[in-house]
């Protein structure tokens, strides 16, 4: 949606009971709210029709022939842990000094880049009646970032690490894909 007219349209149509996907670009799903705002939307009837909203990022996945296993030294793992969210990490039930993470390598299979395929990397925000206040309201992006992770939104950043820590992926390609 790259303009006030159709943006309403669509805004009409879930209104009166239609499913409505469409696409817009922004780095996070908290961004999309205000950026809709921001071109006209009228954010009472915008609220009333939103059901979520999905950020996804495509990272390169780790070949599996190939990839290293390693137990990351306390510097990585703290930093990794300070990106994810040390508070939104001790909720994860993961044992820091337990995890093992993987490296690209490079061998025949994947042309020597040590990665071979891609995989998604998710946001999701959930409508809920508190975010339906903060859209009406105009509220800032960050605010609306903050009520949804309360709520319990994973961030693209925080998906990714999951990833990582699941060895699909490596921490440079989080990085690489996933804005701050």
């Amino acid at each position: 949606m790259r303009d006030e007219e159709t943006a309403s349209i669509a805004v009409e149509a879930s209104l009166t009971g239609h499913l409505v996907l469409s696409t817009l670009h922004t780095n996070s799903a908290p961004e999309t709210v205000t950026r809709l705002l921001e071109i006209g939307l009228d954010p009472f009837s915008f609220s009333d029709s939103l059901i979520c909203i999905v950020a996804q990022r495509l990272a390169r996945r780790l070949c599996e022939e190939c990839r290293e296993i390693y137990r990351p030294d306390r510097q990585e793992l703290a930093e990794i842990i300070a990106e994810y969210g040390e508070e939104q990490f001790a909720a994860t039930g993961l044992v820091g000094n337990e995890l093992v993470l993987a490296r690209a390598v490079g061998c025949p299979s994947c042309g020597q880049t040590g990665y071979r395929g891609r995989l998604g990397i998710h946001e999701v925000l959930e409508c809920t009646d508190s975010l339906r206040s903060l859209i009406k309201k105009r509220s800032e992006t960050e605010l609306i970032r903050r009520l949804a992770m309360d709520e319990g939104m994973t961030t693209l950043r925080q998906d990714g690490i999951l990833k990582v820590f699941q060895g699909l992926t490596d921490i440079h390609e989080v990085r690489k894909v996933c804005l701050k």
